[in-house]
């Protein structure tokens, strides 16, 4: 198994399964820091202490939700898709078998 750990998030890999975890502690440190979360002055919105589990449901439906400009997406799968239109354009010959048009 493979592990890698990229500032808030931490990666495992094996044979079959790709996993990726954060920490509901480093989920809020993200919202409270996040540039969406700022007002000029401050921040916006904090997590209510005792509320966590909550905040972290609305954030798992909303990525499970269809994304807003790809109506057969879904928001968590974006993320992906960047990822293979990066490895696609990288031109990566050692994993990847290119096709005639």
């Amino acid at each position: 198994m493979k592990k890698w750990r990229d500032q808030s998030m931490k990666f495992e890999l094996d044979d079959k399964t790709l996993t990726m975890k954060i920490s509901i502690a480093e989920l809020k440190r993200l919202f409270h820091t996040s540039p969406e979360n700022f007002n000029g002055v401050g921040r916006y919105a904090t997590v209510i202490k005792g509320k966590e589990q909550e905040f972290v449901e609305k954030i798992i439906n909303i990525l499970r939700d269809d994304a807003p400009y790809e109506a057969d997406d879904l928001v968590w799968s974006q993320m992906f898709t960047y990822a293979f239109q990066e490895i696609i354009e990288g031109a990566y010959d050692e994993f990847l078998k290119y096709h005639d048009e």
